[in-house]
């Protein structure tokens, strides 16, 4: 097994494309030479792993990052401080603005470490939990909230154990305003005026059950539904943006989920309870383990790769960290027929191509590039999140945008990158100019991982071979690569 014995290039390019956000120029015949089972051993354990890298390119974006509500005070204080010239129009284009901004930086604390960040394994964990527990900036307060939520209910938990980062997202404000748990409450005779004719509300309930745990084929019921919101009502936030339990609006009476009884009077615990025990059920372990096989062996996941995940997870108690090591020394995770077979998510292109040409991040840019490519971070349009199948991303109108970004990206003009391309693929010197012609392609071929095709080659071959400036041709041939099939897919 490449893990182990030797492995070539195309196989530390395989790992990489998996499991990071693609290689940087040569890194994938660095770790061929120097070896794939330490470098997954500690990418398994990022805390041991220093990321000055990561640090410097999210720290223009730190503000985002702020207690939501100190983000919720200063938001409205920037309202209060727009001058007013009695157009309301102005005023309300002023407050979209400020809202924009703070959206795109929200975004860019996802992007920039994405980029640069040496945690690449933690990264990838990161976007797909972030993901699978969706939450969206269009939602109310949530904008204030969102960040916070990937910072501490997603990234600490992403290679840990699952339970715990069920626990850590169930809690989080951003999930209870997000699907509504907030609201929902059991009210009875002596509530509050402003919260009488509110009632249960089963959208966190059902979407635990269906997105989050079991799977929509997972075996709950209607009642089922029901009575997890039920156990989970009470579970809210407070004025100024921070978890709550409330006693009064908890539905204290006696539960059954799943044909587990929860007595009379379980409070929060119950709460706890209901989510160890979702995360421990069989129809999570199958749903979850399949998920993380689409993403790192193929859409459609073979089961060999799906057991050995489950195996895992049951052996460990759900540790996510070994369930991807057991997916990845799975042999068939390296069989050919799972290489270069996924077509990548636009944001998986923007931040491979980004690396695979060494380019770093400057300002909001690439938050906009994903918006136009269709995937602006914490934005999906639906609690199910972004597809992780490559179908979802082919079209015609999306080809045209990719190959536009490609083009931004060769010619170093893409808002939101800096990028300096003499040192990965030189203009000419004083060589000849068809050996310069050869060297050029070359060295292009390298920056895609598993290479080129002969037919891909051949017509970067065919272009650079035109009668033009070398800046011009360079720029073509790199375009050309970055939006081959090879590149697109993963």
């Amino acid at each position: 097994m490449p893990l182990d014995g030797h492995a070539t290039p195309a196989d530390a390019a395989h790992l990489l494309a998996r499991l990071t956000f693609g290689p940087r120029p040569g890194q994938a015949e660095a770790l061929a030479g120097a070896g794939l089972a330490a470098w997954l051993d500690a990418q398994l354990r990022p805390d041991h792993i220093a990321d000055p890298a990561g640090a410097a390119a999210l720290a223009p974006f730190r503000d985002a990052l702020a207690p939501p509500a100190d983000l919720e005070d200063a938001a409205q204080q920037e309202l209060a401080d727009m001058p007013r010239d009695g157009d309301p129009a102005r005023g309300k284009q002023a407050k979209n603005r400020a809202r924009r901004a703070l959206v795109l930086e929200t975004q860019m604390t996802v992007i920039a470490r994405h980029v640069a960040s040496e945690r690449a394994v933690l990264e990838v964990l990161t976007e797909l939990w972030t993901n699978h527990f969706s939450v969206s900036l269009q939602k109310g307060k949530v904008r204030y909230l969102a960040a916070d939520f990937v910072e501490t209910a997603v990234r600490p938990f992403a290679l840990g154990r699952f339970a715990d980062l069920l626990k850590a997202t169930a809690r989080h404000p951003a999930m209870l305003v997000y699907l509504d748990n907030a609201q929902s409450v059991a009210p009875r005779p002596g509530t509050r005026p402003a919260q009488r004719g509110r009632g249960l509300n089963e959208n966190y309930a059902r979407e635990l059950l269906e997105l989050h745990t079991l799977g929509v084929d997972g075996g709950y019921t209607q009642a089922d539904v029901v009575a997890v919101a039920r156990v989970l009502s009470g579970w809210g936030v407070t004025g100024d943006g921070a978890f709550a339990f409330h006693p009064r609006l908890h539905d204290d009476a006696a539960k059954v989920v799943l044909g587990h009884d929860f007595p009379a009077g379980g409070g929060e615990q119950e709460g706890v309870r209901l989510l160890d025990l979702l995360a421990a059920h069989p129809s999570t372990i199958r749903h979850v383990c399949s998920k993380l096989c689409v993403q790192l062996v193929a859409d459609t996941p073979p089961a060999a790769a799906i057991e050995a995940a489950a195996a895992a997870w049951r052996a460990t108690g759900g540790h996510i960290a070994e369930v991807v090591r057991a997916i990845v020394r799975a042999p068939v995770f390296w069989r050919p027929e799972y290489r270069n077979n996924k077509i990548k998510s636009p944001l998986e292109l923007v931040v491979s191509a980004v690396r695979a040409v060494g380019g770093e991040v400057e300002g909001t840019g690439l938050a906009k590039v994903l918006g136009k490519l269709g995937q602006p971070p914490l934005l999906a349009p639906a609690p199910t999140g972004y597809a992780d199948a490559s179908a979802a991303w082919l079209s015609t109108a999306g080809a045209l945008e990719r190959m536009d970004f490609a083009l931004g990206l060769a010619a170093e003009r893409l808002p939101g990158v800096r990028l300096a391309l003499d040192p990965i693929v030189p203009l000419p010197g004083s060589e000849p100019i068809a050996a310069w012609r050869s060297q050029t392609v070359a060295r292009i071929a390298r920056l895609i991982p598993g290479g080129l095709t002969p037919a891909t080659r051949g017509v970067i071959e065919a272009w650079i071979a035109r009668p033009r400036q070398p800046t011009q041709a360079r720029t073509l041939a790199l375009a050309l690569a970055l939006a081959s099939p090879e590149f697109q897919r993963q």
